[in-house]
């Protein structure tokens, strides 16, 4: 299966994102802490713009390669770039680039020309945010994957790899913008334990904040730029 395919089939008449339970408005919560009122905002491999949006901008855009996607961002009034991160044609610049899950399906080389990319079309901030190898979540898919023993490639399309927020400060690191950048903030954005939705067992999950700064399911690197 082709990522563009799967992704299509996503995005084509289902609305997968519901911010009304509560996990999804605690996500959204921290984010929105991390990146508000920006005048010019990007979201890379936007899908149906189920962050875009929330947040607070006077100018919204929109990134991916799926036709849905596309119909999507323009019925809502943002503008749309039909364009792939890893060799983007954008010219334009934006105060904050983002991508929540994005950078984590692909591997190496191309991981790190992804994460060079949103640096070079941010001219303020850049938050990535990717699954984190290391949330309850991520152990249990890594032992789950080698008892059953699932194709790799089809479930990064799927769900993508976990990474960590060393690998992320790794990427930062090798970046060939790290000069003009500064690493402003690494977390998790998530609760622990995001399956836990019920309402009711939330307080199950809130036994376990101390942890989120290192154990929430998915992880992230805030980067600012330097001003001289």
């Amino acid at each position: 299966m082709k990522q563009i395919d799967y992704w299509e089939d996503v995005y084509k008449g289902k609305d997968y994102f519901n911010p009304e339970d509560n996990f999804n408005k605690h996500k959204l919560n921290i984010i929105n802490s991390l990146i508000y009122n920006y005048n010019s905002v990007i979201e890379i491999g936007c899908g149906n713009c189920q962050h875009l949006i929330y947040l607070n901008s006077n100018y919204k855009y929109g990134t991916d390669l799926s036709k849905e996607s596309k119909k999507i961002t323009k019925s809502l009034g943002y503008k749309f770039y039909k364009d792939n991160i890893i060799n983007t044609k954008i010219k334009e610049k934006f105060d904050l680039v983002y991508s929540i899950g994005v950078i984590e399906h692909y591997y190496n080389a191309t991981t790190q020309k992804m994460f060079d990319n949103h640096l070079r079309l941010a001219k303020s901030k850049c938050l990535i945010i990717v699954p984190n190898i290391n949330s309850p979540i991520g152990i249990m898919k890594t032992i789950t994957n080698l008892v059953f023993n699932r194709d790799d490639y089809t479930e990064m399309v799927k769900n993508g790899r976990r990474m960590s927020i060393l690998e992320l400060k790794s990427l930062f690191e090798d970046s060939i913008y790290k000069k003009e950048f500064k690493i402003t903030k690494t977390g998790t954005t998530c609760v622990v334990f995001p399956f836990i939705d019920i309402k009711g067992l939330r307080w199950v999950d809130s036994l376990f904040n101390r942890f989120r700064d290192k154990y929430g399911s998915e992880c992230y690197i805030l980067l600012e730029k330097i001003t001289l």
